[in-house]
């Protein structure tokens, strides 16, 4: 493979080694914090909740072993925060994560309600080196519903949508364990992503991680030679299948205003 030693060290550049127990040690901390305060904290809004009602998991990048080094920012970890919910009586999301923001409120923290999840981030001499993602569900009638809405969402923009994450957390885990070159995939076209867009603003203009990583387990091609594995082939010819999926959409000068993929 050409360039088989470049992609080894690079390799090792970008992923993820000595901050992996300083996210294990957060993640305890935040995980007793909701645990003994969430259930207090509902009952002051009429809603009663049990610790042993409180299901949490890891989910995206640090639960696949997929997690890479960040030039531009802090390293980060997903945490599903899952407790059973009416959500018929609490219509709102954003109330909901604005209980559990309240129940991690420290000062060796700052809270944020973002769209997906709530964030919790911590700070080291004026700037943010970790955070934490709390995406909340509730388990209502058989089902499982996503949080979704910032904390200042206008109507409409705010809902509790059906989601399965745990039978994705399965189907990912499915397809890359055992498959150290798709692991290695998915780690390169993150690092893409980190560097295209980390000047970007406007979070609609970035493609979230668990989408790429979604497609990369999707349309991978494993490539090897006689020296093994070949890193740069695969990559390319995995990009060439995403690339291929996308429905695309010109306006009458010939530029592309649209590109669709489903899975």
């Amino acid at each position: 493979m050409k360039l088989k030693k470049q992609f080894s060290d690079f390799y090792k550049e970008i992923k993820i080694d000595e901050e992996v127990e300083d996210l294990r040690e957060k993640r305890e901390i935040l995980q007793n914090d909701i645990e003994t305060k969430l259930p207090g904290e509902l009952k002051k809004h009429g809603i009663e909740l049990k610790k042993s009602e409180i299901e949490m998991f890891d989910q995206g990048s640090y639960k696949l072993h997929t997690t890479i080094s960040n030039d531009y920012g802090s390293i980060d970890r997903d945490v599903a925060v899952m407790f059973p919910l009416d959500i018929k009586e609490n219509s709102d999301p954003r109330k909901i994560k604005a209980y559990v923001r309240d129940a991690l409120k420290h000062e060796g923290r700052t809270l944020d309600i973002k769209e997906p999840c709530v964030n919790v981030s911590y700070v080291e001499n004026g700037e943010e080196w970790m955070h934490i993602d709390l995406p909340v569900y509730a388990k209502y009638d058989g089902k499982v519903y996503l949080a979704r809405g910032s904390e200042f969402a206008t109507e409409g923009n705010y809902s509790w949508e059906e989601a399965d994450p745990q039978g994705l957390n399965d189907w990912l885990l499915k397809k890359i364990t055992g498959n150290d070159q798709l692991r290695r995939s998915i780690r390169y076209i993150k690092k893409w992503k980190q560097e295209k867009y980390h000047n970007s603003s406007l979070d609609h203009e970035i493609p979230p991680s668990i989408g790429l990583t979604m497609l990369m387990c999707e349309h991978f091609t494993e490539v090897t030679g006689t020296e093994g594995d070949d890193d740069l082939t695969s990559l390319r010819m995995s990009i060439e299948n995403i690339i291929n999926e996308f429905i695309l959409t010109y306006d009458n000068n010939g530029e592309i205003i649209k590109a669709d993929i489903t899975f």
